[in-house]
């Protein structure tokens, strides 16, 4: 895994080469593709291998994170602090009031399940410290 900058994200969920999806990092689409959510992109960037692991019925791609942890929802825990290196996690959570940074990713996937677009999480992300 390699660590990703916050505004290499935020140029990759508003460049469109990403479809969004939502429930999981990311799916096949019907038409052979893959679409992601917003942690799946950060997750593809930071070079995560992903596989098809049919789920009834439903092709949730796995990523593999490296040490034997591998995940079709969220990015591991042990992952979460420094997958984005210029995040400022203790600033971050100062200044919006996340309890941790578990909270962020949370927030992120939350937002995308809800329905928010790739450049509104752009944004979202844009303003953190």
């Amino acid at each position: 895994m390699t660590p990703v900058t916050k505004q290499a994200w935020i140029d990759a969920l508003r460049s469109g080469e990403f479809n969004q999806c939502t429930g999981a990092l990311g799916k096949l689409a019907d038409g052979g593709g893959v679409n992601y959510c917003c942690l799946g992109v950060l997750a593809t960037l930071a070079g995560a291998e992903h596989r098809l692991n049919p789920i009834d019925e439903i092709n949730i791609l796995t990523f593999d994170f490296g040490d034997g942890a591998e995940d079709s929802g969220v990015i591991p825990g042990s992952l979460r602090g420094t997958i984005v290196s210029d995040l400022n996690l203790e600033q971050m959570i100062f200044e919006t009031g996340l309890n941790r940074e578990d909270d962020l990713m949370r927030t992120l996937s939350s937002k995308n399940d809800r329905g928010a677009t790739f450049a509104e999480i752009a944004d979202y992300l844009e303003n953190l410290p």
